[in-house]
């Protein structure tokens, strides 16, 4: 099924990070997520949205998602979670899927939080909340900041 860029970006304003990290229980099993902590079994995804595929250091990946030449965008996160053996045939990502559009929206916006903000601060949890969650300017210098 193919969602529309304007759907998957309504998606994304109404998603909860909250819920997203409740969603992240089930990678937390391969992947950690806080900055500078090790590989597990799979790749660190702090800073994983907008990174590009294949290129943690301390990780060695499959050929196939090496040379894939994805940058990980929202809209990519959602499809490789919702079937990554569809997305890169090859990788070795022991995982089916998420099925729910929704849980998926919700990690994602979970995953744009991992990462530092401008000036070095990440945002608090209530102004991520506040940006990701209503389709309106925000306190974040009048931007949509997720």
């Amino acid at each position: 099924m193919t969602i529309g860029i304007a759907a998957l970006a309504g998606q994304a304003l109404a998603a909860d990070a909250k819920n997203g990290a409740a969603v992240f229980a089930r990678c937390a099993i391969c992947h950690s997520n806080t900055k500078g902590a090790p590989a597990k079994i799979s790749p660190n995804l702090f800073g994983v949205v907008g990174r590009k595929a294949g290129t943690q250091p301390d990780f060695s990946y499959s050929a196939a998602l090496k040379n894939s030449g994805i940058v990980w965008t929202p809209a990519n996160l959602d499809k490789w979670t919702a079937a990554p053996a569809q997305m890169v045939s090859g990788n070795r990502m022991a995982f089916a899927g998420i099925s729910s559009a929704t849980d998926r929206a919700d990690l994602v916006a979970y995953l744009a939080t991992l990462k530092r903000w401008a000036g070095g601060l990440r945002r608090s949890d209530a102004e991520i909340s506040e940006c990701c969650a209503a389709p309106k300017k925000s306190k974040l210098n009048g931007m949509h900041n997720p």
